[in-house]
């Protein structure tokens, strides 16, 4: 007699071995991972939803709308001129600011201004802080005078050369300028890296607190002078702090600081040439 396999349930419900492997299939990992799955989805749709409604009630209420603007560092303009170059505007929604236009148009309307930084501090505030560039050396392009920062970056131009040695400038003499444009960094017509290099170890030389011209022919033709005084030849830019640093070492140790015509050459870092020739011009 052929047997069958099954019981019977609480009400008299024939349960076959077919019925108990269905009931625990609903339980294997794919399906519990598909409910994992659902929920992380409607967490995500929720979330979206949440930030979407926080967007549109900034967007129509007054919330997020900028009502304080705080202007830092000024030195020759006032808040007010500074925030209307910026473009801008109290009431307007901060997240909207874009930053980088708005310090495009400060740095268009003056160009004496090396940088300036915007913050915006959510929900209401916008904060700008401009940091003004110092004037250090002067140019002539096309017979035309214009003063420079540190950074290259071409300041105001002038109207004759008396003015900027009057204001305790360094002349600057450089090859190869392509163009010089007040409000944008001096452009040459080959890449001039080595120029701002050369610049930067002057900087922290003796010779920038006393030398009154820099010539920068080229980087295979550099040299300092001071007017009537000494002429230091360099040669190119390398090895240029220790040529600088060999140049003042000569210049103070051996008393030629005081006297006139003195010709230094420190092209050859293993060996150091002095002339001194008061017959010779040095400008």
């Amino acid at each position: 007699m052929t047997e069958y396999a099954y019981d019977r349930g609480k009400r008299g419900r024939r349960r076959s071995y077919f019925d108990f492997y269905e009931k625990n299939e609903e339980k294997t990992p794919e399906r519990r991972g598909g409910k994992r799955k659902t929920a992380v989805t409607l967490a995500v749709l929720l979330t979206l939803a949440a930030l979407i409604g926080l967007v549109l009630f900034g967007h129509f209420s007054s919330y997020f709308a900028i009502e304080k603007i705080s202007v830092s560092g000024l030195m020759n303009h006032t808040e007010e001129e500074m925030i209307s170059a910026s473009g801008i505007e109290q009431g307007s929604k901060i997240y909207t600011l874009r930053l980088s236009k708005a310090k495009a148009n400060i740095l268009a309307k003056y160009p004496e201004i090396e940088d300036v930084r915007i913050t915006k501090n959510f929900p209401s505030e916008v904060t700008i802080h401009v940091i003004y560039a110092t004037p250090k050396y002067f140019i002539c392009v096309t017979g035309e005078y214009f003063t420079l920062s540190g950074s290259l970056k071409v300041l105001e131009r002038v109207k004759d050369r008396r003015e900027c040695e009057g204001r305790g400038l360094t002349y600057l003499a450089l090859g190869d300028i392509k163009r010089s444009v007040t409000g944008s960094e001096l452009e040459f017509f080959s890449d001039a890296g080595y120029v701002k290099e050369i610049l930067k170890a002057y900087e922290n030389s003796y010779f920038a607190g006393d030398a009154d011209k820099l010539y920068i022919n080229s980087k295979f033709d550099i040299s300092i002078v001071k007017t009537s005084k000494y002429l230091i030849k360099m040669g190119d830019f390398k090895d240029k702090e220790l040529k600088l640093k060999m140049a003042e070492k000569v210049l103070l140790q051996d008393d030629y600081r005081d006297a006139e015509g003195v010709i230094l050459d420190v092209s050859n870092v293993s060996e150091t040439t002095v002339q001194i020739d008061k017959t010779q011009k040095i400008e």
